[in-house]
């Protein structure tokens, strides 16, 4: 059996997670390949980018996006990404497509174009859904989206999307937790197709339990701390809360205890011990960072089911969050964690 799995992006979330469940098959002995528009990891074998084996797209490419994008397909400041159904690729030509005998979407926004999709191929599709996008007018999450603003653009996108899937019958749905289960399924554009609860796969071998003291040493941190660990991205989005994190740190007046932070815009902290890691793409220094930790604290307000949680949870470092999304899913609130 020849699987693809397709994702706009080879970094952060989704495509972290589709490159493990592509790994994770061809260790079954599955023919599995990947294909990627953007940002492309040479690391991951048989993933070859949408334009050959080059990691970003061709100027052009970038400027035709915008242009696409640019008047009424942008987003909120504050916000995730509102992304229509049409793009300018014709990703079913690819031979790729062409190839597979099942195809599995991923977060495909701004990569895939409905209506040349849907009637191109004639090959099962499986949908993980990593947000809303695919079932949505082009929000990717609702917390706080200004839905009244974008109501025509939502409604025409929704028609562009019901058209175009109109007589495709060949689509199951994977969700990755309940919550997004329910929303799918009673989705208006989703509610006729098959759902199934996945979770998102995880290379145990790398993220599981080491010597705390050992990982502190290699990374440079305290060994007489309580390390609170967080991750620092995107924190101009609203969705991922950090500003409740701000706000709780101050109430944090213990000597013992110091904050570590991953990612590029960590926040500036006053009253506590504070180590920047930094950006860490390499899988297993992030391991080696949950290990060091004695809490991991996810602010977000609405998230799918975050790797982060599922990472730390496997490394044997207890989480701390709200009870929101997928993150039930995984923390066992008094067992390996506490939800707020």
């Amino acid at each position: 059996m020849k699987v693809l799995h397709l994702t706009t992006y080879g970094y952060g979330g989704a495509g972290r997670a589709c490159a493990r469940l592509h790994q994770a098959l061809r260790g079954q002995g599955v023919d599995s390949r990947m294909l990627v528009l953007d940002q492309l990891d040479s690391a991951v074998p048989e993933a070859y980018g949408y334009f050959g084996r080059q990691h970003w797209r061709l100027p052009l490419t970038r400027r035709l996006d915008k242009l696409g994008h640019w008047r009424d397909w942008g987003k909120p400041r504050g916000f995730d990404f509102f992304s229509p159904p049409r793009s300018v690729y014709r990703l079913h030509r690819h031979p790729l497509v062409k190839w597979a005998d099942i195809i599995n979407l991923h977060w495909v926004a701004r990569w895939l174009d409905y209506p040349t999709f849907f009637t191109g191929i004639d090959q099962p599709v499986a949908w993980t859904l990593h947000d809303m996008n695919p079932f949505s007018g082009g929000y990717h999450y609702v917390k706080g989206f200004p839905m009244d603003a974008y109501a025509t653009l939502i409604a025409r996108n929704e028609r562009i999307k019901e058209k175009a899937l109109w007589g495709f019958d060949q689509l199951e749905i994977v969700t990755l937790n309940h919550w997004m289960y329910e929303l799918s399924s009673h989705s208006d554009l989703f509610q006729r197709y098959g759902h199934h609860l996945i979770p998102n796969s995880l290379d145990t071998a790398v993220f599981r339990p080491r010597d705390k003291v050992a990982a502190r040493r290699a990374l440079g941190l305290p060994l007489d701390k309580q390390l609170l660990l967080f991750v620092a991205d995107k924190v101009q989005n609203e969705r991922k809360g950090i500003r409740y994190l701000l706000e709780a740190f101050p109430l944090l007046t213990r000597p013992d205890v110091a904050v570590v932070a991953v990612g590029d815009h960590p926040p500036q902290l006053a009253n506590l011990p504070f180590y920047a890691l930094g950006r860490i793409a390499e899988e297993e220094r992030i391991a080696q960072v949950y290990a060091a930790a004695d809490v991991f604290v996810i602010p977000s307000i609405e998230d799918n089911l975050p790797n982060t949680v599922l990472e730390s949870l496997s490394a044997g470092t207890p989480v701390v969050g709200f009870r929101i999304g997928g993150i039930p899913d995984m923390v066992r609130d008094g067992e390996n964690g506490f939800l707020a």
